[in-house]
């Protein structure tokens, strides 16, 4: 796919996201999304690897700004509220993780351990860990060999 192309689709769904976000009173990141999906899957855009940098950018940035909105004298004020909640949000998932790979998928302990490693990967895949692409062997085209080796 030409660059060019994916470059043009690309400025013109961001700007009927935005429009459209208006005239339906919705926030325009749901409607980018929904858009960017389309555009992945019915009308076959690739990003290219300018928009892999952009998108680690984005994602880096939206990161820090997040993190700068933090009011430090709250989070001192409420740092038992704030650790729990902070610990919980990682132990459960991670917990949960675990115990679906040992006792439902049948993973050895070794094994159903590492889905919820970190896995450094671009923002748009952050909806499905990287394991999960590794067990399912996806290949740069998308598509997958099923059912995944355990």
């Amino acid at each position: 796919m030409d660059a060019t192309y994916a470059a043009v689709v690309v400025a013109l769904l961001i700007f009927l996201a935005s429009v459209v976000s208006v005239e339906v009173a919705l926030s325009a990141a749901i409607i980018e999304i929904a858009a960017g999906v389309i555009a992945g899957n019915f009308l076959g855009l690739h990003p290219a690897p300018w928009m892999d940098f952009l998108a680690s950018f984005g994602g880096i940035l939206l990161t820090f700004l997040a993190g700068a909105e933090v009011d430090p004298q709250l989070l001192k004020d409420k740092f038992k509220e704030s650790l729990l909640i902070g610990g919980l949000s990682f132990l459960v998932p991670y917990l949960a993780a675990v115990a679906y790979c040992y006792w439902v998928a049948h993973w050895t302990w070794e094994a159903s351990r590492l889905p919820a490693v970190p896995c450094p990967q671009p923002p748009w895949q952050s909806s499905m860990p990287c394991w999960w692409k590794r067990a399912l062997r996806i290949p740069p085209s998308g598509k997958s060999s099923w059912p995944p080796p355990l």
